[in-house]
Order: structure tokens, then C-alpha cells, then sequence
């Protein structure tokens, strides 16, 4: 469209240019015609050939590209790797322009902290609700001795075993969630970090809570130090633009048929898409907010299978990769059996032999049918199931690895509460 324009346009300015020249100098000594209009005809002859051999080759190179319909098609000859596998990797213009804003986001949030020394003093546990991560503190706070402080959120029926879980620093987050109309479960994809830290500057956002809690983390002689707030995962950079010292991170996540359960069995009307929902949204926004921050990988599983030799491995990678303080214990068997019960291991997912397969994704991550309230057929089932596929696409890149590549595309989400 581009060389049309620049075609017409240009032909239009010679021959306007033309016309002016005739009809001022129509009556010249060379019989009727200017030397200069003589000139310009030849001139103009030249140019419309010259341009049409060019627009020619133009178009014999550029029409491997006019006939493919998406990224997927085009042929890789001749382009870089990295440019040809990021085109491929944006199917649609939304993403494309989601990946620019997230990366300039990413970009500003690196920058304002480059200050910050890389002498980890702790680290933050960052995972979904019902993931697992108070299991996982609780056996790296009991068992290895890294050090929460207080008071902590008491145990209660649906975490028996507590939640290692700083009352002030949770109180602080959810008021910074309410000043932007959201709490733990609704609206929290829309939480901006730069405008909780504006809220705390210009005293909107009570910070008396916050002061305890980052008085303790930013104090070394706390080292090495857990947090562990599944609300990090949404507010994490508001809190690390206001450490002394950048924290490392440890991410976990759980099957999210797991979690959805879980959060309908404790909650009232929590409906298994609702949770679904959140677990995108929670996993998303930590992965997107941890990025460029050293950080160790986990999941529920593996934790469950063998709690010894995933949880030294975490502690070792924290020490080795991060330069986390080394924990003055090593896990022990006795910490184990003291602290997991299996009995307490809420909404495991069905056996994987059972239920009808629903898609095959990646390396044979396969998502199986569950039992809903909702009938067969109807608007709310196929809505839970959509989600469902949707979460369990990010569950299997989780897996993969590729969930946490720059660039990787989350699913297109209709927000309405999460």
C-alpha cells in the first residue's frame, strides 16, 4: 500500500509540474516547446521506467510474504532465527502489543532497582492460593531454620499446619489491594505497583503495617530471611522498590484442577472456574513480575514425592545460585513426618488412569475430564471447561519450561472479578 501511495503521489507532482511548464512557456523559439519541457518528457520517461523496474523486483521479493496468511507460514529462508521464531511466537497483534508493554514495564521496574546490591539477605516464597507454598515454607522455616519473625497468621481448618505468614506484611498488601478496588480473589490482574508506591507516598495507603514488616526484612541481622504472602505474587514489585537489598525468589506451583477444587471446597460459592481463573493469574503475574530477579523453580509434586531431596535442592540452588545465606540445618526425616500429613493433602486430582482425555498438550501433558455441579451441555460447564483447558495449557508449559521464556503468550482472559 505503502509504494502505491508513494506511485501515485509521485506521478501526480510530474505531471502537475509538467502542466504549469507547458502552459507558461507554450510559445517558445524551439517551434512550441521549451528546451526544459523537451528535457523533462526524456526525464520523466527515465524515472517511470527506473521505478517500474524497481517496484518489479520489489514485488518478486516481497510476494513470499503477501501470500501467507500468519506468522506460521512464512519461510524461514534468509531470516534471522531469533526474528523468525519471535514472529511465529505472536499470533496475534493484542499479544504483540501486550509482550511491548510488558517488557517496557519489566524494563522500568529493573532500571528503578539496578541500585539495589545483589548481597541476598532472603527470599520470597511466591505461588497461587491452595499451591502448597505454607507446606513448603513450613518445612524451610522448621526444618532448616530460616527465619519469618512476627506474629504470624495462626493455623486454622484449612491450614492445619499454619501458613508462615507475617500478619503486617499481609494487612499492608491487602491495603494496598483496596485502595485499587480489589482484594485476594477479584480484580487483581489490574493491580499497579507504581500506584501503590504513590499511595504510600502521598499517605493515602496506610503504611503502619508495611513499616514492621520491611523493618525486618531490610534489617540483616535477619538472615537469611522466608516471606512467604501469596499476595507477592501480585504486589511483589511494590515491595522490592521499597527493600534495601534485592530478594531471590522461589516460585512453586500445584495442578490447578487442585487448586480450583480446594478453593470451592473452602469457600462458599467459589466456583471452579473463578478458581481456575485466579490460578492463570496468580502464576502469570508472578512469573511476570520475578523475571530478571534470581530465581529458583519448584512445584507441589515434587515436593510431595520426595520432601527431602526437593527441598535441600531448593536451599542449595537459593546458596549457590543466589548467594542466599546458607540455613544453619539440613532437613531432616523427622521435620517430615512432624509436618507433612498426607491425610492433610486437600483435593488431590483424580488418578490419572480415570476420566476422559480432553486435549494433549506438550511432551503428553494431557488434561482429563472432572466432575462438575454444573450439567453437561450448559452455558456454565462450558465455561468452566474453557478455563479449565486454558489453565491446564499453562500447567503444562509450567512443566515444559516454557511458560517462563520472555514472550511466552498467556491465555486471552475475559476479565470481569479476577
Amino acid at each position: 500500500r505503502r509504494i502505491r501511495i508513494i506511485f501515485r503521489s509521485t506521478w501526480a507532482s510530474v505531471m502537475r509540474l509538467e502542466w504549469s511548464e507547458k502552459k507558461k512557456k507554450s510559445r517558445t523559439k524551439t517551434g512550441g516547446k521549451s528546451p526544459f519541457i523537451i528535457f523533462g518528457d526524456r526525464c520523466t520517461l527515465i524515472f517511470l521506467l527506473l521505478f517500474l523496474a524497481y517496484y518489479s523486483i520489489l514485488m518478486i521479493c516481497i510476494l513470499p510474504v503477501l501470500r501467507v496468511t500468519s506468522p506460521m507460514d512464512v519461510d524461514g529462508n534468509g531470516i534471522p532465527d531469533d526474528i523468525l521464531q519471535g514472529a511465529r511466537g505472536r499470533k496475534t497483534a493484542r499479544h504483540a502489543v501486550q509482550m511491548v508493554k510488558n517488557t517496557m514495564d519489566r524494563m522500568k521496574f529493573l532500571d528503578n532497582i539496578k541500585h539495589k546490591t545483589k548481597k541476598r539477605e532472603g527470599f520470597m516464597v511466591l505461588g497461587m492460593h491452595r499451591s502448597g507454598t505454607s507446606m513448603l515454607a513450613g518445612l524451610m522455616v522448621n526444618g532448616m531454620g530460616y527465619i519469618t519473625g512476627g506474629p504470624l497468621i495462626g493455623a486454622a481448618f484449612d491450614n492445619e499446619k499454619g501458613f508462615f505468614e507475617r500478619v503486617d506484611i499481609v494487612n499492608q498488601n491487602d491495603e494496598f489491594f483496596r485502595l485499587q478496588q480489589m482484594d485476594w480473589s477479584s480484580n487483581v490482574v489490574h493491580y499497579d505497583w507504581e500506584k501503590a508506591l504513590a499511595h504510600k507516598e502521598s499517605g493515602e495507603a496506610t503504611f503502619k503495617e508495611g513499616e514492621r514488616g520491611l523493618a525486618f526484612l531490610n534489617d540483616s541481622n535477619n538472615a537469611p530471611w522466608l516471606q512467604k504472602d501469596p499476595r507477592m505474587c501480585i504486589a511483589l514489585r511494590t515491595w522490592v522498590e521499597l527493600l534495601d537489598v534485592e530478594p531471590a525468589i522461589v516460585f512453586t506451583y500445584r495442578h490447578p484442577l487442585e487448586v480450583a477444587m480446594s478453593l470451592q471446597k473452602r469457600n462458599s460459592g467459589f466456583h471452579a472456574e473463578r478458581g481456575l481463573r485466579l490460578w492463570i493469574v496468580y502464576n502469570m503475574r508472578a512469573i511476570e513480575n520475578s523475571a530478571g530477579l534470581c530465581r529458583v523453580l519448584s512445584n507441589n509434586d515434587d515436593v510431595m514425592a520426595n520432601p527431602i531431596k526437593e527441598v535441600q535442592r531448593i536451599s542449595d540452588e537459593l546458596t549457590k545460585k543466589c548467594g542466599v545465606p546458607r540455613p544453619p540445618h539440613r532437613l531432616s526425616e523427622d521435620v517430615v513426618k512432624q509436618f507433612i500429613d498426607p491425610t492433610l493433602h486437600h483435593n488431590k486430582k483424580a488418578d490419572d488412569k480415570k476420566g476422559k482425555v480432553l486435549a494433549t498438550f506438550k511432551n503428553d501433558c494431557v488434561a482429563k475430564d472432572f466432575k462438575s455441579i454444573f450439567q453437561e451441555g450448559t452455558q456454565n460447564r462450558n465455561t468452566e471447561l474453557d478455563m479449565y483447558l486454558k489453565a491446564m495449557k499453562v500447567y503444562c508449559d509450567l512443566k515444559s519450561g516454557d511458560a517462563y521464556h520472555e514472550g511466552y503468550e498467556w491465555p486471552s482472559l475475559t476479565f470481569g472479578s479476577n
